[in-house]
Formats: structure tokens, C-alpha cells, sequence
């Protein structure tokens, strides 16, 4: 492992381990892992392949998204970013390099100091976001007449629709067309114009589910939820049809 610069002040141990701490190197990473999460981009995943000498670090954005930053350790660089902003891009990039120095020495040394990263990271930073059981409500929309609700997998997409352009803010379009890949293009504020495809694993968010939603729907439906419901209304009186208040 390559040895970090100087820590600041108060970050040369992890909270909670005693005397018994990690590497310098892990020590670093878990701190930067922190501080994300802090600035609200939530570490996800944190992986090391063996066979491409490559590091993945998948987290969730302020913004709701998934973005994965990757550092390649035969070039020794970035082998994709998914990230606007240089200090968020500056961070994850160091994250990533910091998992591609621990995920190859362990390969070498058969020490499991990554597992340990994974871990720590997920103690004390937690999964950013839950499955939520209300990504699939299907309660009638209020703001449609009982003669026009969609079925139920109408339904829930509206009301994931509402969360996303209501509540998120985004500015979504292009449902279900080929130029979106069969899901949905996002303008997400203070980030990125962003395509969520159908065929997407899903990742436990609202986009993710949504655009796997979206090939099961009817034409009727699609052109309902592009053109015809007022997302801002709908999120307004969410409460009123006794679904969850989230």
C-alpha cells in the first residue's frame, strides 16, 4: 500500500476501534468516505477487480442519483466519472484510488484490509437510502377523475413521477422512447442531464424504479403520465388517499 500524506488533526484513528486501528491508508479512505457522506454523496459500493486492476466506487448524489467513479491501476487514472463538481470528483477520485491500492495489495498479501474499509464505511455512514415500500404505491391519483386512472402500474409510476419532478425538482421527458434506452431522460438541478434506461438495476431509488416500470405500461398510460397530469399537484395531496407519508 502507498503510504497517504499527513492527515489532519484529529483523523489518525477511526472512532470506536481502540488501539486496535488499520492501516494508515485505510484510515485515510475511511475518512474521505466520511466526508462524502457529510456533503450528502452517500458511499454505495466499494470494489476492487482483481482481474482488471480496477477499483469501482458507486455512490448516491445529493441529487437522488447513482453516479460510479472507477480508477484504473495499469494506467494508473480514472477510468470513468459520472460526477460535475471538482470537489465531489476530486474526493470520489481519491476514494477510488485509495480502493484500488487496498484491493491490490490484498490480492498480493491475502490480507482482507478492503473488506475492513467496506465495513467500517457501512457502520458508521449507514445505507443511504432504504427500499422504499411507497416507491410502489398504487393509490388513485386525486387529481385524475375515477372514469380516467390508469391501472395500477400507472398509478405507481405517477406517483413516482410526482416524487422525482415535485419533490426532486427534475425535469423529466422522453418516456419510454428509444432515445432514452425505454425508460426516461432527467434534468436534474445543480447536476447533470441524465438517461435512466429501463434495463437499469435497480438501486433502490425512485429513478431505478420508474425506469424499469416504464416498458410495462400501456400507450394510454405513457402519454398520460408525459402529457396530461400535473406532478406538482398530485405530490400536494399525496396524504389525502392514506398512502405513506414520505
Amino acid at each position: 500500500m502507498t503510504r497517504p500524506a499527513q492527515r489532519s488533526a484529529g483523523r489518525d484513528l477511526i472512532p470506536g476501534l481502540g488501539e486496535d486501528q488499520p492501516p494508515a491508508e485505510v484510515i485515510d479512505a475511511y475518512w474521505t468516505a466520511i466526508d462524502l457522506a457529510a456533503y450528502g454523496w452517500h458511499p454505495k459500493r466499494l470494489e476492487f477487480d482483481a482481474n482488471t486492476a480496477t477499483a469501482f466506487v458507486t455512490v448516491h448524489t445529493p441529487t437522488r442519483r447513482t453516479v460510479t467513479v472507477s480508477w484504473d491501476l495499469r494506467g494508473n487514472r480514472k477510468a470513468r466519472q459520472q460526477v460535475p463538481g471538482q470537489g465531489a470528483a476530486h474526493r470520489l477520485i481519491g476514494l477510488a484510488r485509495a480502493v484500488a491500492s487496498l484491493g491490490q495489495s490484498d490480492a498480493e498479501s491475502g490480507d482482507d484490509w478492503l473488506t475492513q474499509l467496506c465495513w467500517l464505511v457501512q457502520l458508521h455512514v449507514g445505507s443511504p437510502h432504504r427500499h422504499h415500500g411507497n416507491w410502489r404505491r398504487s393509490d388513485p391519483l386525486p387529481t385524475v377523475g375515477s372514469n380516467e386512472q390508469p391501472m395500477s402500474r400507472g398509478r405507481s409510476a405517477a406517483w413516482l413521477m410526482a416524487r422525482l419532478v415535485a419533490k426532486y425538482g427534475w425535469t423529466v421527458r422522453h418516456l419510454g422512447e428509444d432515445i432514452a434506452g425505454g425508460g426516461f431522460i432527467a434534468d436534474i438541478p445543480g447536476d447533470v442531464c441524465a438517461i435512466f434506461p429501463a434495463t437499469m438495476e435497480y438501486d433502490g431509488t425512485a429513478a431505478a424504479a420508474l425506469a424499469r416500470l416504464i416498458p410495462t405500461l400501456q400507450a394510454p398510460d405513457i402519454e398520460l403520465l408525459a402529457h396530461r397530469l400535473d406532478y406538482r399537484a398530485l405530490w400536494a395531496q399525496r396524504h389525502s388517499t392514506g398512502g405513506a407519508r414520505r
